[in-house]
């Protein structure tokens, strides 16, 4: 296995375990915790930036560009894919902290009519409303893979910094 999908999948691990163990240390002090998981891209940025770095490392001093995004978007993927699949797991097993997460969203929703008003017909406004209420664990899933992907601006950056110097 090539080093890029070596790093990728031991980094993505890591990155995975360490966002869900976060997770699962929000359900403690808070009762809405698939609400405060956002700050834990902040782990995935960590993560890329060694994983890059590691393979940097790996090939004495040398990265390209392409090298470094495409370790860094795969550790990404495979740790958003996996950190969703411990949340659908864990909310399979006690759904408490799904239906906090839509009732808060149906909360959230329903103080903010005014803002949405402007944005949203009374028609798309009730339909928001509907989907929340018949939301599926499934969809936390979804949801991870998606949100994690504002990553891969901070995953480009990171990139950029740690390529080889010179042209690639």
């Amino acid at each position: 296995m090539n080093r890029i999908y070596r790093n990728s999948l031991l980094f993505g691990t890591i990155t995975a375990l360490v966002c869900f163990a976060f997770y699962w240390g929000m359900t403690f002090v808070n009762p809405n915790p698939l609400g405060s998981r956002r700050p834990d891209v902040g782990f995935n940025l960590l993560f890329i930036g060694l994983a890059m770095w590691q393979l940097k490392k790996q090939q004495q001093g040398i990265l390209h560009f392409y090298q470094a995004f495409s370790v860094g978007f795969l550790t990404n993927l495979w740790a958003a894919f996996l950190t969703g699949f411990f949340l659908y797991i864990s909310i399979l097993l006690d759904p408490t902290a799904f239906q906090a997460w839509l009732h808060e969203g149906q909360r959230l929703l329903l103080a903010q009519r005014e803002t949405f008003d402007k944005i949203l017909n009374e028609e798309t406004f009730q339909a928001q409303l509907a989907s929340l209420a018949q939301a599926k664990p499934y969809q936390v899933w979804l949801d991870e893979l998606m949100f994690k992907q504002v990553a891969v601006v901070g995953m480009t950056l990171i990139g950029m910094i740690l390529r080889q110097k010179g042209a690639d």
